[in-house]
């Protein structure tokens, strides 16, 4: 397998690695993301046996860094929001690959914060053929929004774990219970349900929105969640309302993979997480 450093991007500041598929070349390349500030080797070289495997289902594969991260650097001056600058630079990275090797069809893989580049690249850019969300949290950066999901996570377990666990019986009966944190993200849920703030409704809907005319281009989209992780609520909030329409699509594809963490830590759920995007990659 040959693997070669590159330097792309419209300033050359970009940083990254190239993965030779082995042959045949299907005549696309696939992408590797920045696990949010994590370099291109990924959470626990994740990006390195993601990027191997997928070579050898015959793409070209590039793992790089963006500006700021590992070796890319940051042109002094930039004005143009993270997020902004994020796809911006994923798609200069494609651009570069379209020169170079004639690639015309990407595949934009990405964990956390890079599933939601991934996403919103893809509602950009039409060379993107396929997405692999895993694990995405942060589709706003709006607080507020942010924190109700986290709230709305807080009081599902409460319901569903401890609300029927002996241990927390016990500890409501010695005094040990939050009860002021309870009752002030219960009440805040309550409220949330009968006067949600427009602007929060604006989110939802208009990630919901693109989510929905990602899918009608046809571009192939695999959300992969660890079971426990807390990226489950974004999905929820944002997609579920989606999720029995979207069962019956050919382009749409969810995994749930148990007893691991948000990065994959373990090697065993790492094979598995890697085996189920090759998996998914084939039939694309």
């Amino acid at each position: 397998m040959i693997e070669q450093a590159i330097v792309m991007g419209g300033n050359q500041s970009l940083v990254g690695i190239v993965t030779e598929p082995e042959p045949p070349w299907n005549g696309s390349a696939a992408l590797v993301l920045n696990a949010g500030m994590v370099h291109r080797v990924g959470p626990s070289r994740l990006g390195v046996r993601l990027a191997r495997q997928l070579a050898k289902e015959g793409y070209r594969v590039v793992r790089f860094d963006h500006s700021g991260v590992g070796d890319s650097w940051r042109q002094p001056g930039e004005s143009r929001s993270w997020e902004d600058l994020l796809v911006s630079e994923t798609r200069e990275v494609m651009d570069g690959l379209a020169d170079l090797y004639d690639v015309r069809k990407f595949i934009v893989v990405g964990l956390c914060s890079g599933a939601v580049t991934a996403f919103r690249t893809a509602t950009v850019d039409e060379r993107v053929s396929g997405i692999v969300m895993i694990n995405a949290m942060g589709h706003s950066t709006d607080d507020d929004w942010n924190m109700r999901i986290r709230s709305r996570k807080w009081v599902s377990d409460y319901v569903t774990k401890s609300a029927v666990s002996i241990d927390s019986w016990k500890r409501a009966l010695t005094g040990r219970i939050r009860y002021r944190r309870l009752y002030k993200v219960l009440t805040k849920r309550a409220a949330g349900w009968l006067f949600e703030p427009k602007r929060i409704k604006e989110i939802t809907n208009q990630t919901r929105s693109q989510f929905r005319e990602v899918l009608g281009r046809g571009i192939r989209t695999l959300v992969v969640h660890s079971s426990a992780d807390s990226s489950f609520d974004y999905f929820n909030t944002v997609v579920k309302p989606e999720v029995e329409s979207l069962r019956g699509s050919g382009d749409f594809d969810y995994k749930i993979i148990d007893e691991t963490d948000h990065t994959f830590t373990v090697l065993d759920k790492q094979r598995d997480l890697v085996d189920t995007i090759a998996t998914w990659a084939n039939r694309s």
